[in-house]
């Protein structure tokens, strides 16, 4: 900015306005310092202006596998969110292994994270609590987590029994249930729809 300032002929206070879009610059001195900002190709520190003003502008987001078309969807549409607010959105995969979650959630955490959204590779969160009481937000995403905060969750049990009281409307009689382990919510989940609409059906 000091360069900025130098080549424009202004005051450093002057460079700071015009790169944060205050009033005060009459139009030929705003534009002297654009100018100036273009031929230097000066850039502003947002890691810098974010710690003043308590804010980094960034997310992050814990997956389970950016490879799986689902979770590569989630990723997408979170990230057109965060960039639509001005955000960065900084993202992992957790690969089921809660260790790995942790690790990436903290990481994220020391990188003063304005939010957290994660989807839960294990049932034990009590290491986020210190993280929530000093106000980072968080979401649960696709899996309830182990601590009070909000979740956004599919209704897995009910889209599985809808579907298999579907075939079995039609006739259907052998209808198999193919899924993960039932130590993963979303599974657990699916097969319980599996089994209400088997046993609702004799």
């Amino acid at each position: 900015m000091k360069d900025v300032a130098a080549s424009a002929g202004v005051a450093l206070k002057t460079v700071s306005r015009v790169v944060n879009g205050e009033r005060g610059v009459n139009a030929v001195t705003a534009e002297r310092v654009r100018s100036a900002i273009e031929r230097l190709g000066y850039r502003r520190d947002e890691s810098a202006r974010g710690l003043r003003g308590g804010r980094t502008s960034s997310v992050g987001l814990v997956i389970e596998d950016v490879a799986d078309p689902f979770y590569s969807g989630v990723s997408r549409a979170v990230e057109d969110v965060a960039l639509g607010y001005g955000s960065l959105l900084l993202s992992g995969s957790s690969g089921e292994d809660p260790r790995r979650e942790r690790e990436l959630v903290l990481t994220f955490c020391s990188r003063r994270v304005d939010g957290l959204i994660i989807v839960p590779a294990g049932a034990d969160h009590e290491y986020l609590r210190p993280e929530l009481d000093a106000g980072t937000p968080a979401v649960f995403a696709d899996r309830p987590g182990g601590v009070e905060a909000d979740t956004v969750i599919c209704d897995n049990a009910g889209g599985a029994y809808s579907g298999v009281a579907h075939l079995i409307r039609y006739g259907h009689r052998r209808v198999a249930f193919i899924g993960d382990s039932a130590s993963i919510f979303t599974a657990a989940e699916r097969l319980r729809g599996y089994r209400r609409a088997l046993a609702e059906a004799g």
